[in-house]
């Protein structure tokens, strides 16, 4: 029989492609607030826009995190 996969063994391959992801989300996020705060916030107070881009990346912070921990609880679940 087929002795089923361990998990140490399936994080250590794949721990490049997580890292890479982790990554891209912070660059593509860190990309929106910026883009975001020249295009829409263009004409106000720079204190305003600095405080609305902190906000912007505080609440990308916690969806980043969150998200993680609802994933890891449903794969614990799963396996």
């Amino acid at each position: 029989m087929k002795e089923s996969p361990s998990i140490t063994g399936f994080l250590a391959g794949y721990f490049p492609v997580f890292m890479g992801t982790i990554f891209m989300a912070i660059f593509s996020g860190s990309a929106a607030v910026s883009t975001a705060g020249v295009t829409y916030l263009r004409d106000t107070d720079p204190a305003l826009k600095s405080g609305c881009s902190g906000a912007a990346i505080l609440m990308l912070v916690a969806v980043l995190v969150f998200g993680s921990r609802d994933c890891q609880a449903q794969n614990r679940l799963i396996g």
